[in-house]
């Protein structure tokens, strides 16, 4: 992805995640471009990126966590920072009440936004047009769209698109 290399997180990071995610019924933990992240209503507001944990905050806690040694704006490329994540300071880590408190401002603002709809998944490549309009509407996974499917076998190639063998006249 354009000489772009996303740090992985380290078991460690992805435990003391584990261990801070809000038990709430509104939140689920999902991977995110190799890292893990929590979201509320389809926001993204409390995860992991590389060894750093982060979270998603209005301007106003932005600017009082921002005050604090070792907190900055999450910036995945270099130069171009997310808009209202920050990063935690690392030497929080000792310091779980701390993290607590910053993660549940997350997610009290987070839970605030409108929610996000989910998209539609598009089908797997190599599906003619119409196959995946069938699919789209109808069928959760390429498997299920053949099992569904009546008729003779279908042929399936990701180079080509679906087809069904023509009746002999």
């Amino acid at each position: 992805m354009y000489g772009l290399k996303i740090p992985r997180p380290d078991k460690e990071s992805v435990d003391l995640f584990q261990s801070l995610v809000p038990t709430d019924d509104r939140v689920a933990v999902r991977p995110m471009f190799g890292n893990i992240s929590a979201f509320v209503d389809g926001n993204m507001f409390f995860g992991v990126f590389g060894n750093d944990l982060f979270v998603r905050l209005s301007s106003e806690d932005q600017l009082d966590l921002l005050k604090n040694k070792g907190s900055s704006m999450l910036e995945p490329m270099k130069g171009k920072p997310m808009k209202d994540y920050v990063v935690l300071p690392k030497t929080w880590r000792a310091r779980p009440e701390i993290l607590r408190f910053w993660i549940s401002k997350s997610l009290e603002w987070s839970s605030k936004l409108p929610a996000k709809r989910q998209r539609n998944r598009s089908p797997p490549r190599g599906l003619s047009v119409r196959s995946r309009r069938i699919h789209a509407s109808s069928a959760d996974s390429l498997s299920t769209y053949l099992e569904a499917y009546s008729g003779p076998a279908l042929a399936y190639s990701p180079s080509h698109s679906c087809t069904r063998p023509r009746p002999s006249t």
